[in-house]
């Protein structure tokens, strides 16, 4: 609102105190969630579609001296997700200004992380050295000092590999640090377009083969995945904990089945089928009849039940939905898809990948796949895996808890299950009656009767399978 709420000051010399003093917090004034010039220039900042974000106040002040208004700074602390939300009320992207101290740069770096992270576009400038923003629009005047930062922003991915490159000449381990560091920061961008752009981007100015750094790419986001959710189960029971004082803070939760582990422990038989167990809502099926062959026209809709059962299988596979049985998802799905033939070519190979790791002794995960797979499926699995969204934190503080697949495991597959399989017995009715159409102009009688016969059999199933759907069908 343009009132004050606190006080900072820069020191004019070096010494043993601070470069930047800032107020201590109060209630009103936290400096992890405060940018220093905000309303001033938060109308430019909406007009310029662009954010120039300094290190400190007479950074900023210089800027609006010299005629650049969409200046703001994080009043020499480091940067933090909430000054980032802060900048993403007025503009999706943002020039980070550094001053020409290389070592001072590198420390700064992750500060780009974390604006990719938040999905925002990101570039960069150095000043010469010895030089920053306040100095150096003293030192050459608004005119000038405009055209260079219109001249000199780079995209991060450019300005990153330069400036680490310096350092790696032609030492080879040193420049797959780089490589590494660079795809780090590429994997943090959420959307998967811009990602595939900065990995062509990338393979061009470090002479690495693009597979190569998907691979790492896919590994990093998978690693980034897992580690989240732990982090997001251990504040969930510390909730649980503070809520009902009497029950364990610590280790897993003592409800629910387990998490999937990462370790491929060989399991005690070299086949897949399941045991034999009384499956909630059984799954009615056409007697005699194959799920499969029918014929080339798959709907879209088809697909996306295949994908839905694939998914749950990469992202839950390992969890078990009956724990007194010991029985995990990847039986119950293979038991009951046992009679379908998928027909999405990604879909199927996935499905057979997973299978054949079964029969080895492995019970493969998401990163199993990852580090496996050939790269087509490589990314098909990053795509279903992929968390495409995530709770805030604060919800969890307030006890605000939002259901989980894994929650009510059983009953999506289940769901998932029955989608697909009612929806093949649609497709198979469809076929059908294409031959009795075919059967009846020629004319065949006893052909007509036994398809009609089939068709309405087919129709009972599916009037069967609708009811847990809670879908109200005809038999037509």
């Amino acid at each position: 609102a343009g009132k004050v709420i606190g006080f900072g000051a820069r020191t004019m010399k070096s010494g043993e105190q601070p470069k930047y003093l800032n107020s201590p917090e109060t209630e009103v004034y936290h400096k992890s969630e405060v940018l220093y010039g905000i309303f001033q220039a938060k109308n430019a900042i909406r007009q310029a579609d662009n954010c120039y974000l300094c290190e400190g106040y007479t950074d900023v002040i210089s800027l609006h001296q010299a005629g650049v208004a969409n200046a703001v700074a994080s009043s020499g602390t480091s940067l933090t997700e909430g000054q980032i939300r802060l900048i993403k009320r007025f503009t999706q992207a943002v020039t980070v200004l550094y001053d020409g101290d290389p070592a001072g740069i590198k420390a700064s770096l992750r500060g780009i992380d974390l604006l990719l992270a938040e999905g925002l576009s990101v570039r960069a400038l150095l000043f010469p050295s010895g030089e920053d923003p306040d100095s150096y629009a003293r030192k050459v005047g608004p005119a000038a000092f405009k055209d260079f930062l219109a001249a000199q922003a780079q995209d991060f991915l450019t300005f990153k590999t330069q400036l680490l490159l310096q350092d790696a000449a032609h030492d080879p381990i040193r420049r797959a640090g780089v490589v590494r560091d660079v795809v780090g920061s590429i994997s943090k961008i959420p959307d998967a377009i811009q990602r595939e752009v900065f990995v062509k981007q990338c393979a061009r100015l470090l002479d690495v083969g693009e597979e190569t750094l998907v691979l790492e790419i896919n590994k990093l986001i998978i690693s980034g995945q897992q580690k989240e959710n732990e982090r997001l189960a251990q504040a969930k029971e510390r909730a649980r904990a503070i809520k009902n004082p009497g029950r364990r803070a610590e280790g897993p939760p003592s409800e629910g089945p387990p998490p999937p582990t990462d370790e491929y422990a060989p399991l005690p038989t070299d086949e897949y089928a399941p045991p034999e167990a009384p499956w909630p809502d059984e799954i009615p099926l056409p007697d005699g009849v194959m799920l499969a062959g029918f014929g080339p026209k798959i709907t879209r809709i088809v697909e996306q039940y295949e994908q839905a059962c694939v998914r749950l299988l990469l992202r839950f596979g390992n969890h078990h939905v009956d724990l007194a049985a010991d029985i995990k998802l990847w039986q119950y799905l293979f038991q009951e898809l046992e009679d379908i033939e998928f027909h999405t070519p990604v879909y199927r190979n996935l499905l057979e990948m997973y299978k054949n790791a079964i029969l080895q002794g492995l019970e493969p995960t998401a990163a199993w796949f990852i580090q496996n797979g050939p790269p087509d499926l490589v990314t098909k699995v990053v795509n279903l895996t992929e968390d495409k969204w995530q709770v805030s934190e604060r919800w969890q503080q307030h006890e605000i808890y939002i259901p989980k697949e894994t929650d009510h495991l059983l009953d999506v597959a289940h769901d998932s299950v029955v989608r697909l399989k009612k929806q093949f017995i649609e497709q198979l009715e469809q076929e059908i009656l294409a031959e009795m159409r075919q059967a009846e102009a020629q004319p065949d009688d006893e052909a007509v009767l036994r398809l009609l016969t089939h068709y309405q059999h087919l129709c009972q199933q599916r009037v069967a399978l609708a009811k847990p759907l809670g879908s109200v069908v005809s038999a037509r």
